[in-house]
């Protein structure tokens, strides 16, 4: 009995052991994996010299060259409308003539009126030669004369205004009158603009104002196209309450393509070009107390990151300026980031490396 019992104690001790053994072994291996995790793939990229021009970026909006609200000076029945909504005009042209039947028979009786008296005054000057008539005959006749005579400029203007004529060349709006239709004095009749060269007019704070010329040269893009254009002027100024500077350029506009009131992004060039330190965008972390990126070490052929706070500055198309924490020829982590810590060992496969813009 006592032998049965040592046997079975024996086969305890080594099944309990053999248990023990192998916990121990597979802590040992977890212990291994915790301290060694296998590289983290990543892609990478370099930090690189590039030659960029200093620009100054902005927002403007367009305004015609000349823009006027076409009204009556004198009331009047529209007769007829000599254009369409819409529609070129040239300086000059009829837009709408009013009612002017009664003005031109006053004008036929003032110039039969200013023939009476030229005859007068010719028939009294002769006489007077002759001492048949006074000289303060001749004097009244000579202003009856320069009354007829100003009675006919007078009513002459009459008529002109209600021919109203376009006072320059450009695009006629939409019409707000009819025929027939009774116009009061300074009745809305149609709006005129001249829009080719077309002004953009944008506003900037009074170091940049010191950094433009006029003459020099914009790019303003609205709609997805862009356009060139120079700068006209600059006022003398800045604005009592933005403290801004208002500046104007402008722009070729020949098929009337941009119109008064569409905005645009501004790119003006300042200063000369210069060799900038540039990287991906995708190779930087954002972050609220300061960006960053993993910067890749090499040491004994084996690669590991330590992550670099930089200082960033302007983008350039895919790639963004950085002012300081990086040298030219750095190599830093372009991809797989996001799941890097402070020294992790990784491994680069550039294979599936997104395409940059240059």
């Amino acid at each position: 009995m006592l032998k049965r019992f040592a046997i079975l104690a024996i086969a305890l001790v080594v099944l309990f052991g053999g248990i023990a053994f192998v916990k121990s072994q597979q802590m040992k291996g977890l212990s291994a994996i915790k301290k060694a995790p296998p590289p983290a793939v990543v892609t990478s990229t370099q930090a690189t010299l590039q030659s960029w021009q200093p620009t100054l970026k902005t927002v403007g909006t367009f305004y015609a060259n000349q823009n006027v609200v076409i009204r009556n000076e004198l009331p009047g029945t529209v007769k007829s409308i000599a254009f369409t909504s819409g529609s070129f005009v040239n300086k000059g042209d009829v837009l709408i003539q009013l009612e002017d039947t009664e003005d031109q028979a006053k004008l036929e009786e003032l110039k039969a009126q200013q023939k009476l008296a030229n005859l007068d005054f010719e028939r009294f000057s002769k006489l007077r030669q002759s001492q048949v008539v006074s000289q303060a005959q001749i004097d009244m006749a000579e202003a009856k004369l320069a009354s007829a005579n100003a009675q006919i400029t007078s009513q002459e203007v009459r008529l002109s205004q209600k021919a109203i004529s376009a006072p320059f060349k450009g695009n006629a709006g939409i019409r707000n009158v009819s025929v027939g239709q009774y116009l009061p004095v300074g009745t809305e009749i149609v709006q005129l603009q001249d829009s080719n060269p077309i002004y953009l007019d944008f506003n900037v704070n009074a170091a940049d104002a010191q950094n433009l010329t006029q003459g020099a040269s914009v790019k303003a893009t609205s709609l997805g196209r862009e356009y060139s254009g120079k700068i006209d002027a600059i006022d003398s100024a800045l604005d009592s309450i933005t403290r801004m500077v208002r500046v104007r350029a402008s722009f070729d506009n020949p098929n009337g393509v941009l119109k008064t009131g569409m905005s645009a992004q501004l790119t003006i060039a300042q200063g000369t070009k210069q060799d900038v330190l540039t990287l991906p965008r995708l190779a930087i972390s954002y972050a609220p107390y300061g960006d960053s990126v993993f910067l890749i070490i090499n040491q004994d052929d084996k690669l590991s990151v330590t992550q670099k706070a930089i200082t960033t500055g302007d983008v350039i198309g895919d790639k963004v300026i950085i002012k300081d924490g990086l040298k030219a020829d750095d190599q830093v982590v372009l991809t797989g980031h996001v799941k890097l810590r402070q020294g992790m060992a990784v491994t680069i496969d550039n294979t599936l490396k997104p395409a940059t813009k240059k």
